[in-house]
């Protein structure tokens, strides 16, 4: 069980880079391109807050699948994701 629990510190440090890289989402005004500083649109924190998520729940994701497989493969009960991203259509 030593191996799950260094996977879920991992999971813990990567949950704390997420919430760090979506704070500096939410506080940034402006992008600098070139010369020129240009500021962030709304519909551009919304990409980049996605974009973030989506990064960051897919290394978790790894993880949670890695544990899941050790723990199936030993006879105990699988861990549930809460960061596993919900499929639209029902599937």
């Amino acid at each position: 069980m030593n191996n799950i629990e260094l996977q879920l510190n991992k999971v813990l440090k990567l949950d704390q880079e997420k919430k760090q890289a979506l704070s500096v989402i939410k506080r940034t005004k402006t992008k600098k391109v070139g010369l020129h500083q240009l500021t962030i649109t709304q519909e551009e924190k919304v990409q980049m807050t996605s974009k973030a998520n989506k990064f960051y729940d897919a290394k978790i994701s790894t993880i949670y699948k890695a544990m899941n497989l050790e723990l199936k493969n030993a006879g105990h009960e699988e861990l549930e994701n809460p960061y596993q991203t919900i499929m639209k259509g029902g599937n």
